[in-house]
């Protein structure tokens, strides 16, 4: 599984490189870079780390990963870390810190650490992220689905094979007036503009309407300008040039 996982990730990564497992155990995924790329591992248990320094001829440093000293530079994570959310957290923040961008960290981990939009956006916001699916019999007794996560650290970051988390996030980001709306099905963008015409006393240059709008915005699109004028062409009465009302005004 190791090999076949960095085949097909992390075969162009070469002695300019260096890698790291991050709880490495006794060393299986250690064991999976090829001999001419330089690696060491990190093992919070000093008789695992010995069976991982034994299995595998790498430096493996005995400590935790969330605060042992990681002097040495890397640009690669390949691992397996204990399936617990909070721990996978911490590590992600201590690792954004230390890699430069580009540096991808290849992790074996729960497909339910990705059911949240907000963790996954969390996480967003530093990384790229790429998942896959693999088989939950590769591990014994196992009873969870698995994936291995690529998180690529990134100025511009992306979702690859996760789709509506960043729509998700949004909806949960608006106010519950907002949310009620949209389920309702009469349009998001058609409520604000009809209030903020309301407000105007039912018509308005569109200037104003955009004043109106601006102090009440219910995401943070940077197109919302665009956005007013098209449910304004959509759903209002253009009565003259630049001036706009609500249709029981009209």
């Amino acid at each position: 599984m190791a090999r076949e996982l960095w085949e097909a990730h992390f075969s162009d990564i070469g002695l300019a490189d260096s890698v790291i497992e991050p709880t490495c155990g006794d060393g299986r995924m250690l064991q999976a870079v090829p001999e001419g790329v330089p690696a060491f591992g990190v093992e919070v248990d000093p008789v695992l780390a010995e069976q991982a320094r034994e299995r595998t001829g790498r430096p493996v440093i005995t400590g935790d990963v969330l605060t042992v000293d990681l002097a040495q530079p890397f640009n690669v994570v390949f691992g397996n870390p204990p399936f617990r959310a909070g721990f996978l957290d911490s590590m992600l923040d201590r690792l954004s810190g230390i890699m430069d961008d580009g540096g991808r960290c290849g992790l074996i981990v729960p497909a339910y650490f990705m059911q949240t939009p907000s963790r996954v956006m969390r996480w967003n916001r530093v990384w790229s992220l790429y998942s896959e699916l693999l088989p939950r019999t590769l591990f014994p007794r196992l009873s969870k689905p698995i994936i291995f996560a690529l998180f690529t650290k990134d100025p511009v970051p992306s979702l690859t094979g996760m789709r509506l988390y960043i729509e998700c996030a949004a909806m949960d980001d608006l106010k519950q007036t907002y949310r009620d709306e949209l389920t309702k099905g009469r349009g998001l963008w058609f409520v604000v503009v009809d209030r903020a015409l309301a407000v105007l006393g039912g018509e308005a240059e569109l200037q104003a309407i955009y004043t109106a709008v601006s102090v009440k915005r219910p995401t943070e699109n940077p197109w919302w300008r665009e956005k007013v004028r098209q449910t304004l062409q959509r759903r209002f009465v253009n009565k003259r040039r630049g001036v706009w009302a609500r249709r029981n005004a009209a």
